[in-house]
């Protein structure tokens, strides 16, 4: 069995780790992505095409506006509650702020 390093993923790992090789193959065929043997011999690396590097950016894509970074004291049931559904706990914050902000902005 494989080692998996503790993240916050959904994935399934101890199911991933039970698949049989069979069953990715069956999966691969059914999908219609099975590699036959020589087309993974003749598979070249991107670094090989220049052109298509641009293609491969890495990161989050640049945003019209960016965020500020801040430090807020909330309370505690504050934070438990939006963290409560894991990752983007700070941004489910950002939009109930904004939200708040734009309703008051039109009141104004």
């Amino acid at each position: 069995m494989a080692t998996h390093k503790k993240i916050n993923s959904k994935t399934d790992w101890a199911k991933v780790d039970a698949t049989t090789e069979e069953e990715i193959n069956r999966q691969a065929k059914e999908d219609d992505t099975l590699l036959t043997d020589e087309q993974l011999k003749a598979m070249r690396p991107i670094a090989d095409f220049p052109e298509l590097q641009a293609l491969t950016k890495r990161g989050r894509p640049r945003q019209d506006s960016t965020k500020q970074s801040t430090t807020l004291r909330l309370n505690p049931d504050i934070i438990r509650f939006f963290k409560k559904n894991g990752q983007g706990w700070q941004t489910r914050i950002n939009e109930v702020l904004q939200e708040y902000v734009d309703e008051h902005r039109q009141n104004h």
